[in-house]
């Protein structure tokens, strides 16, 4: 009734649900509750938006949005491609789909108003909903600019009652600058303003940075952010992730200065250009830290050298995520129990552990 309602009225609905799947069951739903007229409205262009969608795909396509699109109706979650996605938010715009079933992650990403917000549970997964997460899904409804109205809906059990007040009735949590907290998010800033050309010296990372809410909220008691900047730069240079370039040779207050993989002592004026190494560039480009970069690098680097082919293990080794390090519990004993048991270990896997440096002494000390 209420996303009928919705359609009835020429509005737009989003239908947020706690879990990939439930987007996807809940769309189908919809098509088989919802009115078989619906398939009238928009007809041309939801096919033309069917075939577009396969066109992107080299003509695959999801069963469930093949069944619903016709109905003005689709599911938005990680799942999909990038250009499904794209196809699917521009098509709500244009008001050519009306209902998007989606998971909690589209609030805060895509610019997308709508009439109508339907949370269908206070839960994203098997958390509870907090309150900034809650705030950006509602405010999805009646954007300034957009719609002079709009209202949101949420569906939960009676056993969460209580929770839900307090969550609609809680002061919204103080926002601070993640910089203030952790100056190391300095260094990935400072690669990507180099990298995209936003900045060229030290005088423009300061002109940047006092545009930022970690600039507004600065307590100069509490953090000294020039002085993190600085400690920073002088690392990215001496790390070799940065170069520069001086620009005049009149005599200037020295800014830095910083020792290379020579012992060469280097000094850094303010408005001297930097420039960004490859190993930054590839650290931005790929979505890491410097850290990670310079290991995958080396990683590499000996997987060219010796690469083991007798079995996956090595192949596996390289392309396993290094996000995912954090998660993995090893049992160290029984690690080197069958690390030191020769006769049942395969011989592969010692020349694997050799290929990427691991001994035997490491592997008694662990």
């Amino acid at each position: 009734f209420l996303v009928n309602e919705t359609i009835a009225m020429n509005s737009s609905c989003l239908i947020f649900c706690a879990s990939k799947k439930n987007c996807e069951s809940v769309a189908i739903l919809l098509v088989d509750m919802l009115p078989v007229e619906l398939r009238n409205n928009h007809k041309s262009e939801r096919k033309f938006l069917i075939e577009s969608i396969k066109q992107d795909s080299n003509g695959r396509m999801c069963e469930i949005l093949i069944k619903t699109l016709p109905y003005g109706i689709a599911y938005h979650h990680s799942g999909l491609t990038t250009d499904e996605r794209r196809r699917i938010e521009d098509a709500f715009k244009l008001g050519i789909i009306n209902v998007i079933c989606c998971t909690s992650t589209l609030a805060a990403g895509v610019n997308l108003p709508a009439g109508r917000v339907i949370i269908r549970s206070p839960n994203i997964g098997k958390d509870f909903l907090p309150l900034t997460t809650y705030k950006q899904m509602v405010g999805r409804a009646g954007r300034a600019g957009k719609s002079a109205i709009g209202d949101s809906i949420m569906i939960c059990k009676k056993s969460y009652y209580q929770q839900v007040v307090q969550l609609l009735t809680s002061r919204m949590d103080l926002t601070t600058s993640s910089y203030l907290n952790n100056p190391s998010h300095f260094r990935s800033m400072i690669l990507n303003l180099l990298s995209c050309k936003f900045a060229w010296s030290f005088e423009g990372i300061l002109d940047f940075v006092k545009c930022t809410l970690a600039y507004v909220q600065l307590d100069i008691s509490k953090c000294n952010m020039f002085e993190d900047i600085k400690n920073v730069l002088q690392n990215l240079l001496s790390e070799g992730a940065l170069s520069y370039k001086s620009k005049s040779k009149e005599t200037r207050a020295i800014l830095l200065t910083f020792v290379d993989d020579d012992g060469t002592e280097h000094s850094v004026y303010p408005n001297d250009e930097l420039k960004i190494s490859k190993m930054g560039e590839a650290a931005v480009n790929s979505g890491k830290s410097l850290e990670d970069a310079k290991q995958i690098e080396s990683d590499m680097r000996k997987a060219y050298e010796s690469l083991v082919l007798t079995q996956s293990l090595h192949l596996l080794y390289i392309v396993a995520p290094r996000d995912v390090i954090a998660s993995i519990h090893i049992n160290y004993q029984t690690f080197s129990e069958l690390f030191f048991d020769l006769e049942r270990i395969d011989s592969s896997i010692v020349q694997t552990a050799k290929a990427i440096g691991i001994s035997m002494a490491q592997v008694a000390r662990m």
